[in-house]
C-alpha cells in the first residue's frame, strides 16, 4: 500500500475522531440561563400576575411559573419560549382561579440545553373576597298606581340574590321579592315593578344583594307618583 494514501488516511481519522469531543466541548461550555422572579402584580381575590426576567444566555430557552399555597407549589404555568438572546427579557403570566385571602409562593424556570434554573421563591396574598357591588338606578315607568324599580348587580364571582326595598320614609317598610342575579364577574341590570303605590305620593328605594360573602346595600333614591 502506498505509504503517502496511509498517512493522508490516518489524519483524515484524527481529524474526523475530534469532531465528537470538540463538540461535547462546545456544548459543556454553553452558559445556563439566568433567571429572576419579580414581583406579583394585579393581585385581587381570585387572580394575579407573576412577572420575572430570564436571559437565555445565547441558548434557545423556555421558562414556566410553579406556584401553589407552600413553597412545595404544585401547580405550574404552560412552558414559554423567550428565544435565545443574550440580555434579560422580562415575562410575565397571568394566573387565574386562585382562593381568596390565601398566601401564595412561585417562582420562575428557564429551561435549556445548558440547564434548568429555578429563581428564588416569592409570595404574594389574595385579598378577600368582596361581597356583591351594587348600584340603585332610576326607577322608570312611574304612574299614579306603579313603578318599575331598577339596579346594578356584579356578584364578583359568587352566586348572589337581590331584592328592593320601598316604602314612604328612608324606613322602607317593603321588600319585593328575591331573585338571583346568577354569579358573574359584572354588572347586570335587574329591576322589580312595583303595584298598588298611592298617588301623589314620594317613594324611597334601594336594591339589596346578598351571598355567602355578605350583603351590599345601594343608596337610597326617590320617585314621586304623579295624581290620578
Amino acid at each position: 500500500m502506498n505509504s503517502r494514501f496511509v498517512i493522508g488516511w490516518a489524519i483524515l481519522c484524527v481529524l474526523a475522531c475530534a469532531q465528537g469531543p470538540l463538540a461535547s466541548a462546545q456544548a459543556l461550555g454553553a452558559t445556563a440561563p439566568t433567571v429572576t422572579t419579580g414581583p406579583a402584580q394585579q393581585v385581587q381575590f381570585a387572580s394575579a400576575t407573576v412577572t420575572g426576567t430570564v436571559n437565555p444566555n445565547g441558548t434557545a430557552t423556555s421558562y414556566y411559573f410553579q406556584y401553589g399555597p407552600t413553597a412545595a407549589y404544585g401547580t405550574a404555568t404552560s412552558a414559554t419560549s423567550v428565544g435565545a438572546g443574550s440580555a434579560g427579557v422580562a415575562v410575565q403570566q397571568p394566573l387565574s382561579g386562585l382562593s381568596a385571602s390565601t398566601t401564595y409562593h412561585y417562582r420562575l424556570v428557564a429551561v435549556s440545553t445548558a440547564g434548568t434554573v429555578a429563581g428564588s421563591d416569592l409570595t404574594f396574598a389574595t385579598s378577600r373576597q368582596p361581597a356583591p357591588v351594587v348600584a340603585t338606578s332610576a326607577a322608570t315607568g312611574v304612574s299614579a298606581t306603579s313603578a318599575v324599580l331598577n339596579a346594578t348587580v356584579n356578584p364578583e364571582g359568587v352566586p348572589t340574590t337581590y331584592y328592593f326595598q320601598y316604602g314612604t320614609t328612608s324606613g322602607f317598610g317593603q321588600d319585593t321579592t328575591t331573585r338571583s342575579a346568577g354569579s358573574g364577574t359584572s354588572p347586570v341590570h335587574v329591576s322589580q315593578p312595583l303595584s298598588g303605590l298611592s298617588a301623589q305620593t314620594v317613594y324611597h328605594y334601594r336594591i339589596v344583594a346578598q351571598n355567602s360573602v355578605g350583603t351590599s346595600r345601594g343608596q337610597d333614591r326617590t320617585f314621586r307618583t304623579p295624581r290620578r
